[in-house]
C-alpha cells in the first residue's frame, strides 16, 4: 500500500498520530485558513445537534411521543448539570406528568412529590416545620398514587458549588413546574427573549432563601435562575428538543429556529472552549462553542484526523 501513497503524506499523518500535545494539530492550527475552520464548525454544529437528537428520540419513544414530558425530561437533565444529570433524568422519566398538572397550583405538593420521589424525605426526621410538612404531604400522596422513587445515595454533593446541590436545583425545578408544566409550548415563540423572561421569573419557597440542603442553614442568597443558568437551560434543554421535534414532524422552520437560537445564545464558558481560544480558534456564539466541544470529544481525543476538515487541510498541504 505504501507504494501507492505519497511518502510525505504518510510522514505527516504519522507525525499527527504520534503527537502527545493537547490535540494532535495544536502547533499547526495557524496554518489552517479561517474559511476552512468556519465551514467545519458549521458542519459540527449540525453533528452536535444530531448526537443530542439520539437521546431526545429515546425519551420520545419511552414516553410514547408525549412531547410535553420529553421537554420536562430535557429540562430536568439540564437542571442536574454534569454531575447529577442522570439522576434528574431518571427521576423525571419515572414520574407521572399528570400529577404535575393536578398539583401545579400547590407548591408544597409539588415539592413533596419531587423531594419524596428523589429519596430525600426517606429515613430522615429533621426537626423543621418545612421538612415535616413535606414528609407528611409526600406520605399522603404516596398512599394515593404509589410512587417508585430513587434512593438519596443516587445524588452527588461532593466538590460542587452549593448552588448546584441537587436539593437546591430540585427546589428551583419545582418552582419551574409551579409556574407552568407545559414548557414545550415555548418552542413556538418567535423571540428567545420571551422564553428568557419567563424563566427569569421562577421562584422557590422561602425556605430555600437560606438553605441549600435540608437542616443546613446558610446565609441569605438569591433563589432565582441566574442569566448563565437560563442560557444553559435553553442550550441543553430547549434547543435539542426543538431540533428533534422539527425533524420528527418534518418542520424545517423549527429545525432552523434551533440553529438560529444557537447563534443568539452566548459562548459557553468551559475549559475546552478556552483551550481552543488559546490556539486561535475563538467561538463567537453558543453554536460555535458546541461545535468545538463536539470537535474535541468526537475527533481530537480519538485522533480522527482523516475525518476532520482541519486534519485533512493540514495533510493536504
Amino acid at each position: 500500500m505504501k507504494d501507492y501513497i505519497d511518502q510525505s503524506l504518510l510522514e505527516k499523518y504519522h507525525h499527527l498520530m504520534m503527537n502527545e500535545q493537547w490535540i494532535a494539530c495544536e502547533k499547526q492550527l495557524p496554518k489552517v485558513t479561517e474559511f476552512t475552520i468556519s465551514n467545519w464548525l458549521d458542519r459540527l454544529i449540525i453533528e452536535r445537534l444530531e448526537s443530542k437528537m439520539v437521546m431526545v428520540d429515546s425519551w420520545a419513544k419511552v414516553t410514547s411521543y408525549e412531547w410535553q414530558k420529553v421537554q420536562l425530561i430535557a429540562l430536568a437533565r439540564a437542571f442536574g448539570m454534569k454531575v447529577n444529570n442522570e439522576a434528574f433524568e431518571k427521576l423525571m422519566t419515572q414520574m407521572n406528568i399528570n400529577l404535575f398538572y393536578k398539583y401545579a397550583d400547590d407548591p408544597l405538593k409539588l415539592e413533596a412529590l419531587l423531594f419524596g420521589c428523589a429519596g430525600f424525605l426517606t429515613g430522615k426526621n429533621y426537626q423543621e416545620d418545612y421538612f415535616t410538612e413535606l414528609k407528611e404531604e409526600y406520605e399522603y400522596l404516596n398512599h394515593l398514587h404509589g410512587f417508585r422513587g430513587l434512593s438519596s445515595i443516587e445524588w452527588k454533593f461532593l466538590r460542587m458549588r452549593p448552588y448546584n446541590f441537587p436539593t437546591f436545583r430540585l427546589a428551583q425545578f419545582s418552582g419551574l413546574l409551579h409556574k407552568r408544566v407545559q414548557w414545550f409550548e415555548f418552542l413556538q415563540v418567535e423571540s428567545l427573549e420571551v422564553l428568557k423572561e419567563d424563566l427569569n421569573g421562577i421562584q422557590t419557597s422561602s425556605y430555600w432563601k437560606n438553605h441549600f440542603h435540608f437542616h443546613k442553614l446558610s446565609k441569605d442568597h438569591n433563589t432565582t435562575l441566574t442569566r448563565d443558568f437560563i442560557d444553559h437551560i435553553i442550550l441543553n434543554a430547549f434547543v435539542p428538543v426543538l431540533f428533534s421535534y422539527g425533524r420528527y414532524v418534518g418542520n424545517q422552520g423549527l429545525h432552523q429556529k434551533a440553529l438560529d437560537w444557537l447563534q443568539v445564545l452566548p459562548v459557553e464558558k468551559n475549559t475546552i472552549v478556552k483551550s481552543y481560544q488559546t490556539q486561535g480558534i475563538c467561538a463567537k456564539t453558543a453554536g460555535e462553542s458546541q461545535a468545538l466541544i463536539h470537535l474535541y470529544k468526537q475527533y481530537c481525543t480519538t485522533k480522527r484526523c482523516l475525518d476532520c476538515a482541519i486534519g485533512y487541510a493540514l495533510l493536504s498541504r
